[in-house]
């Protein structure tokens, strides 16, 4: 099948909001699958310079199984080529947009939260 041919990793993270020990409501992240098989890959590029600044923003597809359950706001942790080497360091990415789902896999839209 399609998934054959995935060579990345996904842990993907879902924003719940739970109260702490003083009853005061709190935002955190919850792994709701790791290590989910998928491929990542580049998107568009909207990038631009200004005389103060350059405003780096990179849409990238990240492609997953079927029944895999991911939606817009989730957190992907990628590991690139995590699949068939050994990797320890992630590229943070946000799903922006409703998953697009097809009989044969999952078509997620990202923008990558952290680039240097």
């Amino acid at each position: 099948a399609l998934e054959s041919t995935y060579e990345d990793l996904v842990d993907i993270k879902r924003a719940t909001v739970k109260a702490d020990a003083d009853n005061i409501a709190k935002k955190t992240l919850e792994v709701v699958k790791a290590g989910v098989i998928c491929a990542l890959s580049r998107g568009g590029d909207q990038s631009a310079q200004t005389d103060a600044q350059h405003n780096i923003q990179h849409d990238f597809k990240v492609f997953l199984p079927p029944d895999t359950d991911v939606k817009a706001g989730d957190t992907l942790d990628v590991y690139r080529f995590g699949r068939i080497a050994q990797t320890t360091e992630a590229q943070t990415f946000e799903v922006i947009g409703v998953p697009l789902r097809y009989i044969t896999h999952i078509e997620a839209t990202a923008k990558a939260v952290s680039i240097a």
